[in-house]
């Protein structure tokens, strides 16, 4: 006799690591997709789906705020908010 493994405990919204919610939001797109839920079910998941959209928006806003370079200038540190748009990236790893 097979055993079905048991569901994990889904952690509260606001305990969850950014990878733990991509792999959510994921999962409910991807649910979302196979269009065998009935419409309340779509209606619960698109809400999921916006409460996580959410939560990984304020991680990542929290993880752009910490990094931050470090360059001397004039003597004295000077604080410079590390570049997240993609034409910044793409110039950085041409440089390298």
């Amino acid at each position: 006799m097979s055993r079905v493994p048991a569901k994990k405990a889904e952690k509260p919204q606001s305990e969850l690591s950014y990878e733990e919610g991509i792999e959510q939001l994921e999962a409910l797109v991807e649910r979302m997709e196979e269009g065998e839920l009935s419409l309340e079910e779509t209606l619960a998941a698109y809400e999921r789906g916006v409460a996580l959209h959410g939560r990984l928006e304020a991680l990542l806003k929290r993880g752009e705020k910490r990094i931050e370079m470090l360059t001397p200038q004039n003597g004295e540190e000077k604080r410079i908010p590390f570049e997240t748009e993609p034409e910044h990236i793409a110039f950085a790893l041409e440089e390298e």
